[in-house]
Protein backbone atom coordinates (compact mmCIF):
# COMPACT_ATOMS: atom_id res chain seq x y z
CA UNK A 1 0.00 0.00 0.00
CA UNK A 2 2.90 2.30 1.18
CA UNK A 3 4.91 1.89 -2.66
CA UNK A 4 0.75 2.25 -4.35
CA UNK A 5 0.77 5.80 -2.32
CA UNK A 6 3.95 6.57 -3.33
CA UNK A 7 3.49 5.99 -6.93
CA UNK A 8 0.02 7.78 -6.91
CA UNK A 9 1.44 10.54 -5.33
CA UNK A 10 4.71 10.77 -8.09
CA UNK A 11 1.36 10.72 -10.71
CA UNK A 12 -0.21 13.62 -8.94
CA UNK A 13 2.91 15.95 -9.11
CA UNK A 14 3.79 14.72 -12.94
CA UNK A 15 0.00 16.14 -13.49
CA UNK A 16 0.74 19.25 -11.39
CA UNK A 17 3.49 19.98 -13.34
CA UNK A 18 2.42 19.47 -16.68
CA UNK A 19 -0.56 21.70 -15.96
CA UNK A 20 2.18 24.11 -14.68
CA UNK A 21 3.80 24.36 -17.65
CA UNK A 22 1.21 24.92 -20.10
CA UNK A 23 -0.24 27.76 -18.38
CA UNK A 24 3.12 28.69 -18.51
CA UNK A 25 3.84 28.13 -22.28
CA UNK A 26 0.07 29.74 -23.18
CA UNK A 27 0.63 33.08 -20.94
CA UNK A 28 4.47 33.30 -22.47
CA UNK A 29 3.66 32.87 -25.79
CA UNK A 30 0.35 34.97 -25.88
CA UNK A 31 2.36 37.87 -23.77
CA UNK A 32 4.93 37.86 -26.57
CA UNK A 33 3.06 37.93 -29.51
CA UNK A 34 1.42 40.91 -28.74
CA UNK A 35 4.03 43.11 -29.06
CA UNK A 36 4.54 42.24 -32.75
CA UNK A 37 0.48 42.31 -33.50
CA UNK A 38 0.61 45.57 -31.55
CA UNK A 39 3.47 46.88 -34.36
CA UNK A 40 1.13 45.76 -37.19
CA UNK A 41 -1.91 47.09 -35.98
CA UNK A 42 -0.04 50.82 -35.92
CA UNK A 43 1.49 49.50 -39.48
CA UNK A 44 -1.98 49.03 -40.97
CA UNK A 45 -3.62 51.87 -39.63
CA UNK A 46 -0.91 53.99 -41.24
CA UNK A 47 -1.05 52.85 -44.16
CA UNK A 48 -4.67 53.27 -44.66
CA UNK A 49 -4.57 56.85 -44.32
CA UNK A 50 -1.89 57.07 -46.85
CA UNK A 51 -3.03 53.93 -49.06
CA UNK A 52 -5.71 54.97 -52.53
CA UNK A 53 -8.99 54.12 -52.45
CA UNK A 54 -8.58 51.03 -54.32
CA UNK A 55 -6.59 49.20 -51.95
CA UNK A 56 -8.76 49.98 -48.36
CA UNK A 57 -10.95 47.02 -49.27
CA UNK A 58 -7.40 44.88 -49.32
CA UNK A 59 -6.16 46.85 -46.10
CA UNK A 60 -9.26 46.65 -44.15
CA UNK A 61 -9.56 42.68 -44.37
CA UNK A 62 -6.29 42.39 -43.45
CA UNK A 63 -6.77 44.48 -40.37
CA UNK A 64 -9.94 42.85 -39.47
CA UNK A 65 -7.72 39.68 -39.97
CA UNK A 66 -5.17 41.48 -37.30
CA UNK A 67 -8.03 42.17 -34.73
CA UNK A 68 -9.17 39.08 -34.60
CA UNK A 69 -5.37 37.51 -33.90
CA UNK A 70 -5.13 39.72 -31.43
CA UNK A 71 -8.54 38.67 -29.66
CA UNK A 72 -7.15 35.07 -29.40
CA UNK A 73 -4.17 36.53 -28.41
CA UNK A 74 -6.12 38.04 -25.23
CA UNK A 75 -8.25 34.39 -25.29
CA UNK A 76 -5.39 32.44 -24.58
CA UNK A 77 -4.25 34.86 -22.50
CA UNK A 78 -6.69 34.93 -19.94
CA UNK A 79 -7.23 30.79 -19.75
CA UNK A 80 -3.59 30.62 -18.94
CA UNK A 81 -3.75 33.70 -16.22
CA UNK A 82 -5.67 31.58 -13.44
CA UNK A 83 -6.35 28.37 -12.55
CA UNK A 84 -10.34 26.99 -11.74
CA UNK A 85 -9.68 27.58 -7.75
CA UNK A 86 -8.63 31.14 -8.39
CA UNK A 87 -11.21 32.56 -10.94
CA UNK A 88 -12.49 36.15 -9.99
CA UNK A 89 -15.39 37.38 -12.36
CA UNK A 90 -15.04 40.63 -12.75
CA UNK A 91 -18.64 42.27 -13.17
CA UNK A 92 -19.53 45.70 -14.66
CA UNK A 93 -21.36 48.20 -12.32
CA UNK A 94 -24.32 47.94 -14.49
CA UNK A 95 -25.47 45.72 -17.27
CA UNK A 96 -24.86 47.17 -20.34
CA UNK A 97 -27.01 46.83 -23.56
CA UNK A 98 -25.44 43.92 -25.50
CA UNK A 99 -26.57 45.36 -29.44
CA UNK A 100 -23.65 47.81 -29.50
CA UNK A 101 -20.62 45.60 -28.17
CA UNK A 102 -22.15 42.80 -30.61
CA UNK A 103 -22.28 45.88 -33.67
CA UNK A 104 -19.23 46.67 -32.78
CA UNK A 105 -17.46 42.92 -33.31
CA UNK A 106 -19.24 42.67 -36.54
CA UNK A 107 -17.92 45.99 -38.09
CA UNK A 108 -14.85 44.64 -37.18
CA UNK A 109 -15.36 41.73 -38.92
CA UNK A 110 -16.72 43.15 -41.95
CA UNK A 111 -14.32 42.96 -44.61
CA UNK A 112 -14.16 39.06 -43.91
CA UNK A 113 -17.98 38.68 -44.25
CA UNK A 114 -18.18 40.83 -47.07
CA UNK A 115 -15.46 39.31 -48.82
CA UNK A 116 -17.44 36.09 -48.12
CA UNK A 117 -20.79 37.41 -49.35
CA UNK A 118 -22.08 36.16 -45.44
CA UNK A 119 -25.49 38.36 -44.75
CA UNK A 120 -25.73 38.68 -40.78
CA UNK A 121 -29.50 38.71 -39.29
CA UNK A 122 -29.17 40.48 -35.82
CA UNK A 123 -32.12 40.18 -33.98
CA UNK A 124 -31.87 41.31 -30.59
CA UNK A 125 -33.44 44.33 -28.87
CA UNK A 126 -31.83 47.27 -27.88
CA UNK A 127 -33.33 46.47 -24.38
CA UNK A 128 -31.31 43.42 -24.34
CA UNK A 129 -28.71 43.83 -21.48
CA UNK A 130 -25.87 41.92 -20.26
CA UNK A 131 -23.42 41.79 -16.94
CA UNK A 132 -20.65 40.12 -18.76
CA UNK A 133 -17.62 42.25 -19.43
CA UNK A 134 -17.58 43.68 -23.27
CA UNK A 135 -14.50 42.35 -24.01
CA UNK A 136 -15.70 38.87 -22.99
CA UNK A 137 -18.42 38.99 -25.32
CA UNK A 138 -16.58 39.94 -28.05
CA UNK A 139 -13.86 37.06 -27.82
CA UNK A 140 -16.83 34.69 -27.21
CA UNK A 141 -18.68 36.21 -30.00
CA UNK A 142 -16.03 36.36 -32.48
CA UNK A 143 -15.01 32.95 -31.85
CA UNK A 144 -18.33 31.36 -32.09
CA UNK A 145 -18.68 33.58 -35.36
CA UNK A 146 -15.38 32.10 -36.94
CA UNK A 147 -17.04 28.80 -36.38
CA UNK A 148 -19.81 29.36 -38.31
CA UNK A 149 -18.04 30.54 -41.16
CA UNK A 150 -16.20 27.76 -41.22
CA UNK A 151 -18.90 25.18 -41.40
CA UNK A 152 -21.62 27.11 -42.69
CA UNK A 153 -23.22 25.83 -46.19
CA UNK A 154 -25.03 29.04 -46.77
CA UNK A 155 -23.72 32.41 -46.55
CA UNK A 156 -26.56 33.29 -43.70
CA UNK A 157 -26.20 33.52 -40.09
CA UNK A 158 -28.33 34.67 -37.49
CA UNK A 159 -27.47 36.05 -34.06
CA UNK A 160 -30.66 36.45 -31.59
CA UNK A 161 -30.97 37.02 -27.75
CA UNK A 162 -33.44 36.99 -25.34
CA UNK A 163 -33.42 38.11 -21.28
CA UNK A 164 -30.44 34.81 -21.13
CA UNK A 165 -29.55 33.24 -23.76
CA UNK A 166 -27.55 34.32 -26.84
CA UNK A 167 -27.39 32.20 -30.03
CA UNK A 168 -25.74 32.45 -33.00
CA UNK A 169 -27.25 29.85 -36.25
CA UNK A 170 -25.92 28.78 -39.40
CA UNK A 171 -27.14 26.28 -42.47
CA UNK A 172 -25.07 23.41 -41.97
CA UNK A 173 -24.23 19.23 -41.66
CA UNK A 174 -24.72 17.96 -38.47
CA UNK A 175 -22.00 18.25 -35.89
CA UNK A 176 -21.08 15.25 -34.52
CA UNK A 177 -23.22 13.15 -32.08
CA UNK A 178 -21.01 13.30 -29.47
CA UNK A 179 -21.09 17.53 -29.20
CA UNK A 180 -24.73 17.82 -29.36
CA UNK A 181 -25.01 15.78 -26.06
CA UNK A 182 -26.50 18.25 -23.24
CA UNK A 183 -23.38 20.08 -21.53
CA UNK A 184 -21.13 18.13 -24.12
CA UNK A 185 -20.16 20.98 -26.90
CA UNK A 186 -16.23 21.61 -26.30
CA UNK A 187 -16.18 19.30 -24.06
CA UNK A 188 -13.66 17.17 -25.93
CA UNK A 189 -10.67 18.90 -27.89
CA UNK A 190 -10.40 17.78 -31.25
CA UNK A 191 -13.70 16.67 -32.23
CA UNK A 192 -15.09 18.52 -34.94
CA UNK A 193 -17.20 17.32 -38.36
CA UNK A 194 -16.20 15.74 -41.28
CA UNK A 195 -15.93 19.04 -43.76
CA UNK A 196 -13.69 21.02 -40.70
CA UNK A 197 -10.35 21.67 -42.13
CA UNK A 198 -9.49 23.32 -38.30
CA UNK A 199 -8.33 21.43 -35.20
CA UNK A 200 -11.42 21.11 -33.17
CA UNK A 201 -10.28 23.52 -30.66
CA UNK A 202 -12.58 26.48 -31.12
CA UNK A 203 -15.76 25.37 -29.12
CA UNK A 204 -13.57 24.11 -26.23
CA UNK A 205 -11.79 27.53 -25.70
CA UNK A 206 -15.15 29.27 -26.09
CA UNK A 207 -16.78 26.68 -23.40
CA UNK A 208 -13.57 26.93 -21.05
CA UNK A 209 -13.68 30.85 -21.11
CA UNK A 210 -17.57 30.90 -20.77
CA UNK A 211 -17.58 28.87 -17.83
CA UNK A 212 -15.28 30.70 -15.94
CA UNK A 213 -17.68 33.64 -16.21
CA UNK A 214 -20.75 31.61 -15.55
CA UNK A 215 -21.83 30.59 -18.70
CA UNK A 216 -22.21 27.60 -20.32
CA UNK A 217 -22.28 26.50 -23.70
CA UNK A 218 -25.03 23.66 -25.83
CA UNK A 219 -25.08 23.17 -29.61
CA UNK A 220 -28.22 21.92 -31.22
CA UNK A 221 -28.62 21.06 -34.69
CA UNK A 222 -32.56 21.00 -36.15
CA UNK A 223 -34.44 21.46 -39.46
CA UNK A 224 -30.64 22.19 -40.64
CA UNK A 225 -29.28 24.53 -38.67
CA UNK A 226 -26.91 24.35 -35.99
CA UNK A 227 -26.84 26.57 -33.10
CA UNK A 228 -24.35 27.66 -30.50
CA UNK A 229 -26.15 29.16 -27.24
CA UNK A 230 -24.61 30.92 -24.35
CA UNK A 231 -26.85 30.86 -21.46
CA UNK A 232 -26.84 31.94 -18.15
CA UNK A 233 -28.21 29.94 -15.21
CA UNK A 234 -31.54 30.96 -13.92
CA UNK A 235 -31.40 34.46 -11.06
CA UNK A 236 -28.20 35.03 -13.11
CA UNK A 237 -27.89 38.95 -12.89
CA UNK A 238 -25.38 41.51 -12.12
CA UNK A 239 -26.43 42.09 -9.02
CA UNK A 240 -26.42 38.13 -7.63
CA UNK A 241 -22.65 38.02 -8.81
CA UNK A 242 -21.61 41.04 -7.13
CA UNK A 243 -23.57 39.43 -4.11
CA UNK A 244 -21.19 36.40 -4.76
Amino acid sequence: MGELAHHLDALHQRTRDFIAREQAFTADASHELRTPLAVLDLALEHMRQQAPRAQQTALASMQAALWQLQQTVELLLALARETPAEVRVEVPAEEQPLLPVLEQTLLAHAPLLEQQGVQIELDVSPRTTRCWPPALTQLLVANLLANALAHASSPQIRIEADAHRLSLCNVSDAPPAALLADGAAGRQPGLKGPASSGQGLGLSIVRRLAERHGLSLTLSHQHGHTCATLSEPAGFTGASRRAA
